[in-house]
């Protein structure tokens, strides 16, 4: 039969090995390698190579890049394949996916060649027409179409960028001065929050 102090220095052998081979296996696994943050970031997460494509070239005629940068530069369509991924409900994402097919279908059936590499006046013609279409409809407000969700979540994306805040709207960090009532005519910019 064991004794007091041998009985006290097993339970206390035991207790400190529960609790520290969880601590032991957390710092051998920060010792795999990871993924770089540029490595991670390439990673699609909903969208495949050819629809995120087609996201681009569709983001870029949205908001080119001008004088000012454009949806390219704020990384808008790494935004949105995320938003399909994480946030929207999968009818709507599906739906999504579904408008990239059928770009990318039309210009394979009418040009040959991938909506990404058609030239931009033809791209423009196409988003055009899809803008007419979308105005000229009576869509459901719980279920909108294709272009009017890739035009929200496009310009949603943009002007919530860093880039979109600072580069291309005014910013002025809160807190700011509060002047009631000015006239319009004095801030002829549009201003960020």
């Amino acid at each position: 039969m064991a004794d007091r102090r041998e009985v006290l220095k097993r339970i206390g052998w035991m207790t400190g090995l529960t609790f520290s081979l969880p601590l032991v296996n957390f710092y051998l696994s920060g010792c795999e390698e990871q993924a770089s943050p540029e490595e991670a970031e390439e990673a699609l997460l909903f969208l495949d190579e050819t629809q995120f494509q087609t996201l681009e070239a569709a983001v870029d005629r949205i908001i080119p890049e001008t004088e000012t940068p454009g949806a390219l530069a704020a990384k808008v369509p790494r935004y949105i394949d995320k938003v399909l991924n994480n946030v929207f409900e999968a009818e709507d994402a599906a739906r999504f996916k579904a408008g990239l097919v059928e770009m990318e279908g039309y210009a394979k059936d009418v040009f040959n060649i991938s909506f990404a590499d058609l030239p931009k006046g033809e791209m423009d013609t196409y988003l055009g027409s899809l803008q007419k279409a979308t105005l000229g409809s009576e869509e459901d407000p719980k279920a909108p179409g294709f272009f009017r969700m890739l035009q929200n979540i496009t310009l949603f994306g943009f002007f919530t960028s860093e880039i979109g805040v600072t580069k291309v709207l005014e910013y002025l960090p809160v807190p700011g001065e509060y002047k009631g009532c000015v006239p319009l005519s004095e801030y002829p910019t549009t201003w960020a929050l």
